[in-house]
C-alpha cells in the first residue's frame, strides 16, 4: 500500500538530529571560549577545518582539543548516554585552559608560519628576569654572512613549501593565507638580499 518505511525515516531523523546536536555542542564550545575572552582568528584548523582561537597568546582549535579530551577520558560511546552540552561546558572551559597552559609551557610549531618565533609571555616580571632579558640584546652582534645565507636558504624553502600548500589547498581562504605567508616570507628575503 505505502512505500513509507517508518523505521528507516526514524533512523534518518536520528542521524540528522545527532549531527545537529554535535554542531550545537561545537557552537556552544566556541561561544564559551568567546565569553571567556578568547579571540576567533581568521585561521582554520588543518585537521578539522574549524576556526582557530587565540587565548592568552596561545592559538588552538576548540574542536580538536575537545575531541582529544573525549578520547583521553574514554568518552561516551552511545549518543543517548552523552551528557547535555550545558553540563559539559564548564569541563570544556577547564580543558581549554589546561590546554592553553600546557601549550604555554611547551610551545609547538604549527607549521603555519615557520619563520615566526613565539616566546611564552611571563606571568609576572621580576626585576632579575627583566635585567637578564636585556643582557643578551646588549651583547648581540650583527649577523654574519653565514647566518644570513642560512636564513636565506630557510626562507627560500619556506616560500616553496607555502606555495605548494597554497596550490594544494581546497579551501580558497586557506590558499590565500598560505599565499600571504609566502608573500611575507618573500618580502623578508628581499630585505635580507638588499643588505
Amino acid at each position: 500500500m505505502s512505500d513509507f518505511d517508518k523505521e528507516a525515516e526514524r533512523e534518518k531523523l536520528r542521524k540528522k538530529y545527532a549531527n545537529e546536536r554535535q554542531d550545537r555542542e561545537a557552537t556552544q564550545r566556541m561561544s564559551d571560549l568567546l565569553l571567556q575572552g578568547a579571540t576567533m582568528t581568521n585561521k582554520h584548523c588543518d585537521r578539522c577545518g574549524d576556526p582557530v582561537f587565540r587565548y592568552e597568546g596561545q592559538e588552538f582549535c576548540a574542536s580538536c582539543q575537545a575531541a582529544g579530551q573525549v578520547a583521553d577520558t574514554g568518552g561516551a560511546a552511545d549518543p543517548e548516554e552523552s551528557p547535555d552540552p550545558a553540563e559539559t561546558a564548564p569541563e570544556s572551559e577547564a580543558a581549554a585552559r589546561a590546554v592553553a597552559d600546557e601549550e604555554r609551557s611547551d610551545p609547538v610549531d604549527t607549521g603555519s608560519q615557520p619563520s615566526e618565533v613565539r616566546d611564552p609571555e611571563p606571568e609576572s616580571e621580576s626585576p632579575s628576569s627583566a635585567e637578564s632579558r636585556e643582557l643578551p640584546t646588549e651583547t648581540r652582534s650583527a649577523p654574519t654572512g653565514a647566518d644570513l645565507s642560512g636564513a636565506r636558504e630557510e626562507l627560500g624553502r619556506t616560500i616553496a613549501t607555502l606555495a605548494r600548500r597554497a596550490a594544494d589547498a581546497k579551501d580558497p581562504r586557506r590558499a590565500r593565507e598560505f599565499l600571504e605567508a609566502a608573500d611575507e616570507a618573500a618580502e623578508t628575503l628581499a630585505t635580507l638580499n638588499g643588505r
